[in-house]
């Protein structure tokens, strides 16, 4: 089937194909032209879903959805662009099977193209399937045998680049391969990672915290110094009496400091029962001192 679109050759066309443990495949296909052009179309051997185009100024164009018997067509009219991007979900182009995954799918050449470049990456957790255990299928890992194997570090991907591929011509990809990680293990894995960036998070508070904190002892005297580094290192709550305990300072001389430090807004005195709880609350915002 060949291009409703005004013939125009096309510079550039990328097809990125996202496959989902669901069986559906997102596609992004990204056209470049050598000059603006009014009309731009795109068909697909599949039914799709939520398609969305954009144009190369960013906006969403206005295009007509049709579905035929052996696929969807795509069709921009009025457009005035020099760059379009179809992106949509397509359905039933994944045979699973008890152990391996076959996506298939055909490029049909219906308009002239200097560089056809196709990308599929598969799910996170699967693998291409060793060419030994496909040897009586017939099938290879991937097809066409030209692609390039690669990964993002997280999911592998097959890269094929087709320089001035013939009109009228047909390229069949097809991709084999399985699942070597669960489903629970990949969530697992997530959470792990989670708790992974949530304690570095909490330890690069707590560093600077605490090095907010020590950066105001040089600025106190010898004795509020002596009152603040047991405040720092009773976790920044002690009871009153304990200072004057650990200090040998009198009662009068340890109240006196506190309350000079308190009017400075280093520490918080909070009187709970007969004791006295002593908060360092320097840096900290108001809500950051209840409790």
């Amino acid at each position: 089937m060949f291009s409703l679109a005004n013939a125009a050759i096309i510079d550039k066309e990328r097809v990125s194909i996202d496959l989902k443990d669901d069986g559906t495949a997102d596609f992004e296909i990204n056209i470049e032209y050598p000059e603006e052009i009014e009309n731009s179309d795109y068909f697909i051997r599949a039914q799709v879903s939520n398609v969305i185009v954009k144009g190369g100024s960013g906006k969403i164009l206005d295009c007509e959805i049709e579905e035929m018997d052996i696929g969807t067509s795509i069709i921009c009219r009025n457009i005035k662009e020099k760059s379009v991007t179809y992106k949509f979900i397509a359905y039933n182009l994944i045979q699973k099977g008890k152990k391996m995954n076959i996506f298939s799918h055909q490029f049909s050449i219906t308009d002239v193209k200097k560089v056809l470049e196709i990308m599929v990456k598969i799910p996170m957790g699967t693998a291409l399937v060793e060419e030994e255990r496909l040897e009586f299928s017939g099938l290879k890992p991937f097809y066409p045998e030209n692609g390039i194997e690669g990964s993002d570090g997280r999911r592998i991907f097959i890269k094929w680049i087709f320089e001035n591929p013939k009109l009228g011509e047909n390229i069949n990809v097809i991709i084999v391969y399985e699942q070597i990680v669960s489903l629970e293990y990949n969530i697992i894995f997530y959470a792990l990672l989670i708790i992974f960036f949530a304690t570095i998070f909490v330890f690069i508070f707590f560093w600077r915290y605490r090095n907010k904190a020590k950066s105001i002892l040089p600025i106190l005297t010898e004795s509020e110094r002596e009152v603040m580094k047991i405040v720092l290192n009773s976790k920044n709550v002690i009871d009153q009496r304990k200072i004057v305990k650990e200090t040998g300072f009198s009662k009068s001389k340890v109240s006196r400091i506190l309350k000079n430090l308190e009017e400075r807004g280093i520490i918080k005195r909070e009187k709970i029962g007969r004791s006295t709880k002593v908060k360092f609350v320097f840096g900290k915002k108001k809500s950051e001192e209840v409790g």
